[in-house]
């Protein structure tokens, strides 16, 4: 089989427009930018979390979720109308993190992929069906034992498709990744800076300090990041073993309408969009049109929208407490309210925590030093923390190493991939891997397309 994929990069990795205006460096000639810094944003959604139309969108979830279903789906950006409440979601994002005037894309080779991650999965959901095939297929026993069966195991979100049929040397990314939360359980999103290089899958890691990102869930929010960044959904930062378990527990209902209802609502439920420009992901599709009347709003006049708060409305999700990792302590960054009380420092102890790249299979590990106290508060008012591991001091005597990607025989950091170089956080629902080196080499994976590990937010 032979295909022909057309693309162009940018200077910092992004596909870039290939038929819009550029100027004569090459770049293309925009008035308005895109934010890609991490962010959070309260949506309509929060005020639906006891609704009925909730329910409806919970039970959406599921049905894309199903493992007989394709693993994402496509929503272009192109005036293609959408048919179903999901989709309409999906473009409603596209269009909330993509001026509307003075930026310059292709409308035909844009648009949304989206999908939903639900954990617990349910039974004939696909990360349950493929986390215990591939389970199965390594003879590791039983699937259980997989330590982000109620997480998300760390990755990058990329064209997977591509990325195989390439030998694994190209790395497509969305410009924007996006997590919408249904539910206020489970674990936060962890997200950090650290990127690969789009030509050969070497890590690219920031050399002064790694910025990272925590998001706890709270329904209707809306964190947004560059879509090239590592993250992940890390289990172990709900602090208590058994926290995920206890926000499980309900008193279930004799109705068997409502105990499904009750089911839904007792999961960490997040719907995902990646905002793709320029370029769309391989082998992705609209969602089946066969399948389009099981979804709410395939009736027009019953669909819900996606709004998104002004800038400037309090509320306590969107808070973002500052912390500052270095060697073993972390300083939090307190807020005065003006001069009469000044900002101040509060320092407290770090938690180290060892995490694979994927799944547990992996011999390449996430380590680094986290500043539980602060994402233990944060948890409370389901808001934000804003991580700045510093990495450049490290190395001198008595100091302890605060991050490291690293392989699991290895305690060496991995360096930049090109002299100098230095970063700014599934494919497809159940086959995202993220790619690693060695900790102390630069070369490529030795094979990158070894393994396929769940796609997750």
């Amino acid at each position: 089989m032979e295909i022909e994929i057309n693309f162009r990069f940018d200077d910092n990795g992004r596909t870039a427009n290939t038929k819009g205006d550029t100027g004569a460096d090459g770049d293309n000639r925009n008035v308005n930018e895109i934010d890609y810094d991490f962010r959070a944003q309260m949506t309509n959604l929060g005020g639906l979390s006891d609704s009925e139309a909730m329910d409806d969108i919970l039970l959406d979830c599921e049905i894309s979720d199903n493992m007989i279903m394709p693993r994402t789906y496509w929503m272009p950006a192109d005036g293609t109308k959408a048919r179903c409440t999901l989709e309409q979601l999906a473009l409603d994002v596209f269009h909330k993190h993509v001026p509307a005037k003075g930026f310059d894309y292709d409308p035909e080779t844009s648009g949304a992929e989206w999908w939903c991650q639900l954990r617990p999965s349910p039974e004939m959901g696909r990360h349950n069906a493929v986390r215990c095939s591939d389970e199965e297929a390594a003879g590791d026993g039983d699937c259980s034992e997989d330590p982000f069966a109620n997480g998300i195991s760390f990755h990058v979100d990329k064209d997977e498709e591509l990325r195989i049929l390439t030998g694994g040397s190209t790395y497509v990314h969305p410009h924007i990744s996006t997590i919408t939360y249904l539910t206020d359980l489970g674990s936060p999103t962890l997200i950090m800076d650290c990127l690969v290089h789009p030509l050969t899958g070497e890590w690219i890691v920031p050399s002064e300090s790694v910025n990272g990102f925590v998001s706890w869930p709270s329904v209707g929010k809306h964190t947004s990041f560059d879509g090239r960044y590592l993250h992940a959904s890390p289990p172990d930062l709900m602090g208590e073993k058994d926290a995920f378990q206890k926000q499980l527990e309900f008193v279930p209902s004799s109705d068997e309408a409502t105990l499904k209802k009750q089911r839904r609502r007792h999961r960490r439920v997040t719907f995902l969009v990646n905002v793709w420009l320029n370029y769309k992901p391989y082998n992705v599709h609209k969602f089946p049109e066969s399948m389009i009347d099981k979804m709410s709003g395939c009736d027009e006049t019953k669909r819900v929208g996606l709004e998104f708060s002004s800038a400037n409305q309090s509320s306590a999700a969107l808070h973002v407490q500052k912390t500052s990792v270095r060697s073993n302590r972390a300083t939090e960054t307190l807020s005065g309210t003006g001069e009469s009380e000044p900002s101040s420092e509060s320092v407290h102890t770090t938690t180290p925590f060892s995490w694979p790249l994927g799944d547990k299979r992996s011999n390449e590990e996430l380590r680094c030093r986290v500043p539980m106290d602060s994402i233990g508060k944060a948890s409370k008012e389901r808001s934000n923390v804003r991580i700045e591991w510093q990495t450049g001091a490290e190395g001198s005597p008595g100091t302890a190493r605060c991050f490291c990607l690293c392989t699991g025989d290895s305690d060496g950091a991995v360096p930049p991939s090109k002299p100098g170089a230095t970063g700014a956080e599934g494919r497809k629902a159940a086959e995202s891997s993220t790619p690693a080196e060695p900790g102390e080499s630069t070369t490529a994976p030795e094979d990158p397309t070894r393994k396929k590990r769940p796609r997750d937010d």
